[in-house]
């Protein structure tokens, strides 16, 4: 039998052209770097999907920077899609951003992000195309990922920034057959919930962390985190979300600087 595929979801790394760029108090630069290094310390993925706000102030430079600290310790295949922070032209420019399968598996970007707007939108042709692509190039188990929840998480401030046709994806994703889960950023915040055939999951920030279920704006305590997933060749999906300790944290940005 073939060995499971290995995916590392990483998501809003928020990203400054200027390295030294803070937000929340958070150098966002050196906050992903440890974050990427900790993850590929044991394990290299065979797939990498960064699923929006990679910047915090959307420069091509920026986007250059992401690439640089990715490519400083995995080379191997990489998935992106926009965020609310993110601008389509240089995001599309610099980043890949196109339907990838390994080992017979799919993965398929949705891009439900506008330009300037916080809250997502997937137009009715880009579902109309979804619908397509799934019925036509995605045979085997797929993977549908974008940046914002179609659902709500109930944490009110969010779930006013949610896709607005989140109803009409999930109808379509589960009703295709192959789709095994939609996975998004946005959040910042781990989540996992079965939604009729698939699961949706969202990931922690690779900066910091809102409080869950809260509904006004609040900074959680945890660290900066990633998600993991295993993907079995008979279409089932292990995963695990780790977070960085403050102490382990540190302790990256030591090694970083060696």
């Amino acid at each position: 039998m073939a060995d499971a595929l290995k995916v590392l979801q990483v998501t809003d790394t928020h990203l400054y052209p200027d390295m030294n760029g803070k937000l929340q108090g958070v150098n966002t630069f050196e906050s992903f770097q440890s974050v990427i290094n900790h993850a590929v310390e044991d394990t290299i993925p065979d797939l990498l999907i960064a699923t929006g706000d990679l910047a915090q102030e959307p420069d091509s430079v920026t986007y250059h920077i992401f690439l640089e600290i990715v490519r400083k310790v995995y080379q191997g295949p990489l998935i992106c899609t926009p965020g609310n922070h993110d601008l389509s032209a240089p995001f599309e420019q610099i980043l890949p951003t196109k339907l990838m399968s390994l080992s017979g598996w799919y993965f398929v970007p949705l891009d439900s992000h506008v330009d300037n707007h916080v809250e997502g939108h997937v137009s009715q042709l880009q579902l109309v195309n979804l619908q397509k692509v799934l019925e036509h190039k995605c045979p085997g188990p797929t993977i549908v990922l974008g940046h914002h929840p179609p659902v709500r998480i109930q944490s009110e401030w969010l779930d006013q920034h949610r896709m607005q046709e989140g109803d009409q994806l999930m109808n379509l994703m589960n009703s295709s057959g192959n789709v095994r889960a939609y996975i998004c950023g946005h959040v910042h915040q781990r989540h996992e919930s079965q939604i009729g055939s698939l699961l949706f999951l969202t990931a922690p920030s690779t900066c910091f962390q809102f409080e869950p279920a809260s509904n006004q704006f609040a900074v959680a305590e945890d660290g900066p985190g990633y998600r993991w997933l295993e993907l079995s060749p008979d279409g089932s999906i292990k995963t695990e979300v780790v977070y960085l300790p403050r102490s382990e944290l540190a302790l990256e940005l030591e090694r970083g600087k060696k």
